[in-house]
């Protein structure tokens, strides 16, 4: 899943890759995979990489450890500044609260992600 994500997958059949380029691309590629293992609710992951430079091609194995996935229970949204104001926005933020108070009932959601390829979602998800 990662790989397909990572400029270091795009470079790996360049016959000019340097040492300094390949470390590069490693490190560029540590923090694109934290970047991707958070919008998946992995905030607390650990990456790091080794180089094996004594195979032909050289060889980089990113090391993942997620952690655990992070789970939202409550949240707050205050509207300031111009948005305080604004009926449309009070409006919208109203319609915010009810469907999180939807989704707290909603048994589907701690079991599996919202968003799952053939299978139908939590029908309180618009």
């Amino acid at each position: 899943m990662l790989e397909r994500g990572l400029q270091l997958a795009r470079w790996q059949n360049d016959a000019q890759m340097t040492p300094e380029l390949l470390r590069r691309l490693a490190d560029e590629a540590v923090t694109e995979a934290r970047g991707s293992l958070a919008a998946q609710g992995y905030f607390s992951a650990t990456v790091s990489y080794s180089i094996d430079r004594d195979r032909m091609p050289w060889a980089v194995t990113l090391h993942v450890d997620p952690g655990p996935r992070t789970t939202v229970r409550s949240f707050e949204i205050h509207l300031t500044g111009a948005a305080a104001g604004d009926p449309e926005a009070a409006s919208t933020l109203r319609q915010l609260r009810r469907d999180s108070r939807r989704h707290t009932r909603c048994p589907s959601l701690p079991r599996r992600p919202v968003h799952q390829p053939g299978r139908r979602p939590c029908p309180f998800v618009r």
